[in-house]
């Protein structure tokens, strides 16, 4: 009942090898010395191109109604036009077109192997079948995979994402490679003529957690698990990168941010003025002459002659090539323009700065060209460029970051919303200013100033993103989440120094961490109560490794104290804590479960004493899921 197909011999042998160890399982020491295994050579493991259409084990398979289809198909891009998976995918487009008039056509981006795999399961399909491949996490996010994606979603049912991008350096890192092949497993299976959309989708993106460098054991917890419906994804493609990082509150903001603003690239495609393009690249090959470059000044990125906000131009870097692989326009080159290398600051920030004089530079670096008259646009997205708002931006949205490598690509360089605010050019302009006086201090031998200017900098950034942050009419609950994601999802998958004392050490009692988390449920539901002269307070409950909140509903006098703290021994509460525990899913996967409930005057929480689970942001989520289940218990009551 087992088959496969390998272009490899040596794949195929030790599939049949391992089969024939797990026969000798199955016989008796007496039965062994007669026993013969059976041929599965050709019959049931094939060597052989899975596209090949005219292979023997096309007709064997074909009769067979599949339970499972398995499988790792290799990451890599085809490279021969002729390939078979290519003729495959031309060949399936001609026998749809007919069938495909309204609806989306079969496609696959940038020759993409693994994509034609996840095709090719149709073709040995009943509809008990079901699938699961692993494949790239960049099938779900490349920009160029817009049309497969829209494709696969109408054609295919798909039951489950688990997505271990954020965890490929722990899983994958063999190398110092900063670029590491990022895995994803799709379940799913082929939708046999039938409507895609209302399918539930269940979505685990697995997170670096405290327990790995220890026991190199992996933790799910209750914020990696989501459900969306899936033509969510149809509708928003950019929710698959969403829902690695974020939630359905996230979805809602950038939601808001996409409809309510436009962004960058509308203000460059509107003024004829602009001219976007990367620098030159040099190669062994080169061919183009760029006499005319010699001698101007290099903007070396390995130097780090750009960083946020300022450009340093070193006397002694100059342009010495005269030729070049590939030109481009010299425009691009001349002031003002805004430059962004490709790779992006560790904080998620743009690696950013106005370009005053001309200067040469290598494709690493994108030039948003422009005249005088726009300098002030330049300003204020170069400003959003270094806010947090923008770190948050590229964190739920920029295809390769917290997927394969930390970089963003021109269309996201200019995709982010934009609004015009004087204010932003000038806090920048500012900005620009102290760096250069900080520069100029630290070439002297003695300077008293630095420590002054580095605060008036701090204080001039921090103005500049608040004052973002207000343009663009961010809510508390909005805050909270640009918060969390500033402060604790970016430092944990880019590793900042130190993260591990900032994000894993257990809150003190009163921690401030845990009152705001407290004040969202008490904003969310006092006043409900209160209507009706009952007091809403909250008993924390708190001990080194867990920590409860108990939300009660009494009769008390509404001028006792809100929030009552106690100091509790780990016996204590885990005496309350019962069915607080992890489930184990494998050796190396486990489940953290948070408690959760409803008592006669109220309800509870109980879980680990970790920062993460104790944010603002997570408040928002966890009263959320209480007032649906109080809804969903009232509307119960009704009907009974």
């Amino acid at each position: 009942n087992i088959f496969g197909i390998d272009q490899d011999d040596d794949a195929i042998n030790v599939a049949i090898f391992s089969v024939y160890l797990a026969l000798l399982d199955y016989q008796e020491p007496k039965e062994i010395e007669n026993f013969k295994f059976p041929r599965l050579i050709n019959r049931n493991f094939f060597t052989s191109d899975s596209f090949d259409l005219n292979a023997d084990f096309n007709n064997i398979i074909k009769k067979i109604n599949f339970n499972f289809i398995l499988g790792n198909p290799p990451w890599k891009r085809g490279s021969d036009k002729n390939s078979l998976f290519l003729k495959y995918i031309q060949e399936r487009k001609k026998s749809e077109s007919d069938k495909a008039k309204g609806k989306p056509q079969i496609t696959i981006s940038g020759k993409e192997i693994a994509q034609a795999f996840l095709l090719r399961t149709r073709d040995f399909s009943s509809d008990q079948t079901r699938c699961a491949l692993i494949v790239t996490s960049k099938t779900l996010y490349n920009l160029n995979a817009k049309d497969f994606r829209r494709y696969f979603l109408h054609y295919y049912f798909i039951d489950k994402v688990f997505e271990l991008a954020p965890v490929r350096r722990e899983v994958f890192d063999k190398s110092n490679d900063p670029s590491i092949a990022p895995a994803a497993i799709l379940f799913f299976h082929y939708a046999h003529g039938e409507v895609t959309g209302k399918n539930i989708i269940e979505h685990i993106a697995l997170k670096p957690n405290r327990f790995f460098p220890l026991f190199k054991v992996f933790m799910l917890q209750r914020n990696d698990y989501k459900q969306v419906v899936q033509s969510r994804l149809v509708d928003y493609d950019w929710l698959w990168k969403t829902l690695v990082y974020g939630s359905y509150l996230d979805f809602n903001f950038v939601k808001r941010l996409k409809e309510g603003y436009g962004t960058f690239a509308d203000i460059i495609k509107a003024d004829g003025s602009f001219s976007v393009g990367e620098g030159v690249i040099i190669g062994k090959n080169g061919h183009y002459k760029v006499d005319n470059y010699i001698n101007k000044p290099f903007i070396d990125t390995k130097k780090k002659h750009l960083s946020p906000f300022i450009i340093h131009f070193d006397p002694m870097s100059k342009w010495e090539h005269r030729f070049v692989h590939r030109k481009r326009k010299d425009e691009i080159f001349f002031p003002p323009a805004l430059l962004v290398t490709r790779g992006i600051e560790n904080n998620l920030k743009a690696n950013s700065a106005i370009l005053y004089k001309e200067a040469i530079f290598t494709h690493s670096i994108t030039s948003i060209k422009t005249n005088n008259e726009n300098l002030n646009i330049l300003r204020i997205a170069n400003g959003i460029m270094q806010s947090e708002l923008f770190s948050y931006y590229m964190l739920l949205l920029a295809s390769s970051i917290g997927v394969e490598r930390e970089q963003i690509h021109d269309r996201e360089k200019i995709g982010f919303p934009y609004l015009d605010n004087s204010n932003i050019a000038k806090y920048v302009e500012k900005i620009e200013e102290i760096i250069r006086k900080l520069f100029d201090e630290k070439q002297k031998v003695i300077s008293p100033n630095i420590h002054t200017l580095e605060g008036e900098k701090k204080k001039l950034i921090n103005k500049l993103n608040e004052e973002i942050l207000n343009s663009f009419n961010l809510n508390e609950q909005e805050r909270a989440l640009v918060d969390y994601a500033v402060n604790i999802t970016i430092p944990l998958i880019m590793k900042h120094k130190g993260y591990e004392k900032e994000l894993f050490s257990p809150l003190k009692i009163k921690d401030p961490f845990l009152t705001k988390y407290a004040e969202v449920f008490i904003n969310r539901f006092r006043d409900s109560f209160e209507r009706r002269d009952k007091k809403f307070a909250i008993q924390i409950l708190h001990s080194n490794h867990i920590i409860g909140m108990f939300f009660k509903v009494t009769d008390e006098g509404k001028n006792k104290e809100q929030i009552v703290w106690e100091n509790k021994s780990e016996g204590d509460l885990l005496l309350k804590l019962s069915s607080l525990g992890y489930q184990e899913i494998t050796e190396s996967l486990f489940m953290q479960k948070d408690v959760r409930g409803f008592e006669r005057d109220g309800f509870y929480i109980i879980k680990p004493n970790e920062k993460k689970l104790w944010h603002k942001a997570i408040a928002y989520l966890d009263a959320e899921e209480f007032a649906d289940a109080m809804l969903r218990e009232g509307k119960g009551r009704q009907n009974v």
